[in-house]
């Protein structure tokens, strides 16, 4: 796959990654798109479809805010969130869908692990694997191989048409009231993004890169 992103030049690599090279971030406002043809960004998946997207992320700080290691762009949000995503109780392991290409949509899911992330988990690779599967509607999260959450998916999907994008979220201020930007950027390092068009059975997660 080609990178073709305006936000490229804040990206570096580290030779320390978990299979050779990876992509190394700061936190503080560079992501990376990835893109299936020579032209303009555009999709790498159907998002209203059943899909499964799964990455080694490494955090390089503790999360104190929501990391997103890979997701794919629709109009004014991002369509589905593999990363870190902070809830009261601390930062949790989570994939997640938001439920209308809309900052103030009802419908949001959060597949996010129980346990919360600790200074141990800080500079250790982690696999993440996050699932969508349309036809049971379940949303289900993988950690280092094994189901970490599973849960239903009440309303229907819907397809973002933006490119895949590694590091960054995309969002749009409630009724316009800020400009579409990039947010929740990645602070330590990402290898081996790995996506399929449908749902990948559970005793075949162990098998993706």
């Amino acid at each position: 796959m080609t990178s073709t992103s305006p936000w490229n030049p804040g990206v570096t690599w580290t030779a320390n990654g978990q299979q050779g090279s990876a992509l190394s971030f700061a936190g503080n406002g560079a992501a990376r798109s990835i893109d299936p043809t020579t032209g303009s960004p555009g999709p790498v998946l159907h998002t209203d479809q059943s899909m499964t997207v799964s990455a080694w992320v490494r955090l390089g700080a503790m999360p104190t805010r929501n990391l997103i290691a890979v997701g794919q762009f629709g109009s004014r949000v991002t369509g589905f969130y593999l990363g870190v995503l902070r809830f009261d109780q601390g930062c949790q392991w989570s994939f997640s869908m938001p439920g209308a290409d809309s900052e103030t949509a009802t419908g949001w899911v959060n597949a996010a692990a129980p346990a919360t992330i600790t200074a141990a988990d800080v500079d250790t690779w982690v696999h993440l694997v996050g699932v969508y599967d349309a036809v049971a509607s379940t949303v289900s999260l993988y950690v280092n191989g094994a189901l970490a959450a599973t849960t239903t998916r009440a309303v229907a999907g819907w397809d973002a048409t933006g490119p895949l994008t590694v590091g960054a979220g995309l969002w749009t201020g409630a009724n316009g009231s800020a400009p579409t930007q990039l947010i929740n950027f990645w602070n330590g390092a990402i290898d081996t993004v790995t996506v399929y068009q449908g749902a990948v059975p559970a005793g075949s997660i162990a098998t993706i890169p």
